[in-house]
Parts: structure tokens; C-alpha cells; sequence
């Protein structure tokens, strides 16, 4: 949690939005990872760009844990008997220290940043900070996937040229319109067996491990593939995205 080398505020406003860079910084927290997105296409004062960065990425880890968490209630919520009992179990008492802590992290992180402080995040903090000094490919790259296809087609409709920013933007956009739409064809095929237990349950399993949980590996790694500098292919998907890419 050191603040060794990260961005400090400057003084003056902010060069896009007019405001003073503390406050810029600290509502790129409201809502993470949202108006972190937005502060970084609207900001380049390398202070402001930091909690942007660590906006979206603790918007990102928080919403992937979510989906992780939730994933888990509904497996175990499948178990016949003593399923429901365990996921309600869950929901009472984990899930309200869960979401609490979320909140604290989050509520620390405004604070600060609006005190004019690069308070850095475990390991969150270090990629900020990286990806902020070097805002070249890679980390547009990574950017992509922060919002699934509405970061990812913005990078398209505003022009993005670099080959490899493209593929991630392409991927980013099939991936996740990919994923919605197979939630619509499980949800349909659930409801035509919602009379038979046993059925149901295994079309829900399904959709829980392929879209749910699938989508957030798929997810999480290629935002990290892509900020490191590689051009990870999800299966299927990115052949189509490279495809793309290249017209």
C-alpha cells in the first residue's frame, strides 16, 4: 500500500473537465468502475489518470468477485435439501461482510484520492501506476475489456489504428455479446424445463459454469494478457476478433 513513485496531484484544474485534480481523481471512484473510464479519456493529468486506472481496476476485481460469489450461492443453492439452506446461509452472513468491506475499500480509496493522495491498492495500485506512465497499446489494450463492449466498441468508433489495440477492442465486444446471448439461449432452455427438477438443475449448473464463471476467467485473463503485451486468444472468439482486426 506504498505510494513510492506513483503520480502526485498538480496543482491547477484538471486540463479536461476544469476541475481541481483531487477532486477529478476522487470522482473517478463514483460509480468504479464507470467514471473511471470516463476520466481517462477525459484527463491527462498523470495524477487524475492514476486513480483512473485504479478505479477501473478495483471496479473490475469487485464486479469478477461478485460473479464469483454469486456463482457459488447458486451451485450450492442446486444441491437438493441441504442446498438452499447453505446458499441462505451465505446470503445472511457473508454476503453483508462481503459487500461491507467492498464498500470500506471503496469509501478509503475516494477519501484519499481526494486528499490529494496516490494511495496505491495491492498490486491493483502497481499496474495503475504502470499503465499510467506507459498509456500506450497495452494498456488501451487492457482498456477494452474494462466496460466489455462499450470500452471496447468506443475504441473502435473513435479510430483506434493500432492492429493490436483492435484485436482486444474486437474481442472485448464478441466476448461479451457472446456471453449475453448464450445467458438468453440457457435462460430459455431452463424455462422449458422448469416443470422437471433434475433437467433444469443441469441447464443452470451449465449456464453458471459456462457464462458465469467461464466469462470471468476469459474475462479477467485477457485484460491481463492484453496489458501485458499479448494477444491471448479466447477460443473461437479470438480468431473471429484478429479477423476483424485486420480489415
Amino acid at each position: 500500500m506504498g505510494q513510492d513513485g506513483a503520480p502526485q496531484p498538480a496543482g491547477g484544474a484538471g486540463t479536461g473537465t476544469g476541475l481541481a485534480p483531487n477532486v477529478a481523481a476522487a470522482l473517478a471512484y463514483v460509480p468504479a468502475p464507470i467514471t473511471g473510464v470516463i476520466m481517462y479519456f477525459l484527463e491527462s493529468n498523470p495524477f487524475v489518470r492514476f486513480h483512473a486506472w485504479q478505479s477501473m481496476l478495483f471496479g473490475v476485481a469487485w464486479l469478477a468477485l461478485s460473479q464469483v460469489f454469486s456463482a457459488i450461492i447458486g451451485i450450492l443453492a442446486l444441491v437438493p435439501f441441504l442446498g438452499w439452506l447453505v446458499a441462505l446461509v451465505s446470503v445472511i452472513l457473508v454476503g453483508p461482510v462481503f459487500w461491507l468491506v467492498g464498500f470500506l475499500i471503496w469509501l478509503l480509496l475516494v477519501i484519499r484520492a481526494f486528499g490529494g493522495a496516490s494511495y496505491k491498492l495491492p498490486t491493483l495500485g502497481d499496474i495503475a501506476e504502470r499503465w499510467t506512465a506507459e498509456d500506450g497499446p497495452n494498456a488501451r489494450g487492457a482498456l477494452a475489456y474494462v466496460l466489455g463492449p462499450f470500452t471496447g466498441g468506443y475504441l473502435l468508433i473513435r479510430g483506434e489504428t493500432d492492429p493490436f489495440v483492435r484485436f482486444h477492442a474486437w474481442q472485448s465486444v464478441i466476448l461479451f455479446v457472446g456471453l449475453f446471448v448464450l445467458g438468453i439461449v440457457f435462460g430459455i432452455v431452463a424455462s422449458i424445463f422448469s416443470g422437471t427438477y433434475a433437467i433444469w438443475a443441469i441447464v443452470e449448473l451449465a449456464r453458471i459454469v459456462i457464462v458465469t464463471l467461464g466469462g470471468v476467467y476469459f474475462w479477467l485473463t485477457a485484460l491481463r494478457s492484453a496489458g501485458s503485451g499479448q494477444r491471448f486468444k479466447i477460443p473461437y472468439i479470438g480468431a473471429m476478433a484478429e479477423q476483424y482486426a485486420n480489415r
